[in-house]
């Protein structure tokens, strides 16, 4: 778990370099989702909660985190 920890900048600035040009997306997304599942456990589950939020809130698409 700290090896997770220490990693996550370097994770985080990996993903944003291959995904996003000038805040957009880059990636091929289906133009529509009806509803997000989110599998995780221990601290994956937390951020999974995190997510649907912003998912319901934000995006307006159902989503459950199991």
């Amino acid at each position: 778990m700290e090896d997770e920890i220490k990693s996550q900048a370097r994770v985080i600035k990996n993903l944003v370099d291959e995904y996003f040009v000038n805040y957009c997306v880059r990636a091929d997304v289906p133009l529509k989702v009806d509803r997000i599942k989110i599998v995780a456990s221990g601290s994956s589950y937390n951020a999974g909660v995190c997510a649907k939020y912003f998912f319901e809130n934000i995006a307006q698409v159902e989503t459950n985190v199991e």
